[in-house]
C-alpha cells in the first residue's frame, strides 16, 4: 500500500484484508469489484516463512506457478492459503504475477527469510 500511495497518490484503492472466509463470499466480492472495467484486483500474500533463501525460493516457486496458472493443486505445497486463486479459477479470471521478493532483498540476511508475492487478477 505505501508504494501505491507514493507512485499513484490520486488512485482510489480499496484495501481488503481477510482471514477465515468462504470462497463464495470472496468470489462475490471479486465479481462486484471487477464489474467496473476500470478496476483491477491486485493481491499480495506472504508465502514461505523462515527458511534459508535457497529453500524459500524453491518452495515459493510452486506457489508462483500455481498463482500464475490458477492451479489450486500446485498451492497444496505452499504455505499461502490460495483462496483467491480458487475464487479466480471459479470466475474464469486470468492472472499476472507482478512481483516476488523475500525479506533478504532488504535485510540481506539469507538465513531465515519470508517470501512475498503480488499478482493481478482480471477478466478478459
Amino acid at each position: 500500500m505505501p508504494f501505491l500511495a507514493h507512485y499513484f497518490p490520486k488512485t482510489p484503492v480499496i484495501e481488503l484484508v481477510y482471514g477465515d472466509v468462504q470462497v463464495k463470499s470472496l468470489s462475490d466480492l471479486m465479481v462486484a469489484l471487477l464489474e467496473n472495467p476500470d478496476n483491477l484486483l491486485v493481491v499480495s500474500s506472504d508465502l514461505s516463512y523462515y527458511y534459508p533463501q535457497k529453500q524459500a525460493n524453491q518452495l515459493d516457486k510452486q506457489c508462483l506457478i500455481g498463482v500464475r496458472d490458477l492451479n489450486y493443486n500446485m498451492l497444496s505445497k505452499c504455505e499461502a492459503c490460495g483462496l483467491t486463486v480458487w475464487a479466480a479459477k471459479i470466475l474464469h479470471l486470468h492472472s499476472t504475477l507482478l512481483d516476488y521478493r523475500t525479506s533478504a532483498d532488504y535485510s540481506h540476511d539469507q538465513h531465515s527469510v519470508v517470501g512475498y508475492m503480488s499478482a493481478m487478477f482480471y477478466k478478459d
